[in-house]
């Protein structure tokens, strides 16, 4: 490397020459914004738009002097780039801009540390990588879609939320009205399940839905003491204890999940007119 002359400051060379040492950082640098180019993606099916803006610094030069020796070798710098810029972008798919430009910016940074010959200048780059329009457009309507579908799973968590706390307080006032019997650790009978949904998402209609409601309890409650008695009847008729007594514990459990009052069938009795 030939010497070149001292083309620092009066303070720098005063600086230096009592004991002191020049900054590593240099005092001065110009940016050059280089044009858009177009650079094949991986495949050759699209082009990425690459723009690279490159620093100059010197800081054995004062500004005025940086311009005119970056000219002698702006060539060489922005060859390397444009081989280090295709040898990196056509490694990544046309849809990852990001992740190339990422490892474009690794690569300058490796080859501007490597320096230049035979002068102190120093350089640095800076790409910015963007898609096709095609790409983009394609990108675009991807994205509207995932953005789509997070919302309406937002909503859907919402609603699940509002409905179960709605639900909730209806199947709380239905017990209070005798249409349910309400027992927090036991879901809804299932006549009972869909009305519940309705009056959480159409509270308007909840007098047509509570009627509804007691129409069909009053017609529930005949059928299964019907089948109680049945029941009952045909286990004194073949008296048979085991089956009697079978009988009734999965009568008790039926009439306590519908919420009817369960009555002592230890001993059981069914004249007719009890209904």
């Amino acid at each position: 490397m030939s010497a070149e002359p001292d083309r620092r400051g009066p303070l720098r060379r005063l600086r230096t020459w009592i004991g002191g040492t020049p900054e590593d950082r240099p005092e001065v640098a110009w940016i050059i914004v280089g044009e858009p180019v177009q650079t094949p993606s991986k495949g050759d099916a699209y082009d990425f738009e690459v723009t690279v803006r490159c620093a100059w610094h010197d800081g054995q030069r004062p500004v005025t002097e940086i311009r005119s020796r970056a000219a002698d070798y702006e060539s060489l710098v922005q060859e390397k780039i444009a081989v280090a810029t295709r040898c990196v972008l056509r490694a990544y798919p046309p849809h990852q801009a990001a992740e190339a430009e990422t490892c474009l910016n690794a690569q300058l940074d490796v080859l501007a540390r490597q320096g230049l010959p035979e002068t102190t200048l120093g350089w640095s780059a800076r790409a910015e990588v963007t898609l096709h329009t095609d790409v983009r457009a394609l990108q675009q309507q991807a994205w509207t879609r995932a953005l789509q579908q997070d919302a309406l799973h937002d909503f859907s968590q919402q609603l699940v939320s509002n409905y179960t706390e709605m639900a909730t307080q209806w199947r709380r006032l239905l017990a209070m009205l005798g249409i349910d019997a309400l027992d927090a650790e036991l879901p809804p009978a299932p006549y009972l399940a869909r009305h519940l949904l309705r009056l959480a998402a159409q509270p308007e209609h909840a007098a047509d839905v509570v009627d509804q409601l007691a129409e069909q309890r009053e017609a529930k409650d005949d059928e299964l003491l019907t089948t109680v008695f049945q029941a009952v009847d045909n286990a004194n008729n073949v008296n048979l204890l085991e089956f009697d007594v079978a009988h009734n514990s999965a009568l008790v459990r039926l009439m306590q999940w519908a919420g009817l009052p369960v009555a002592d069938w230890s001993s059981p009795s069914t004249p007719e007119g009890t209904r």
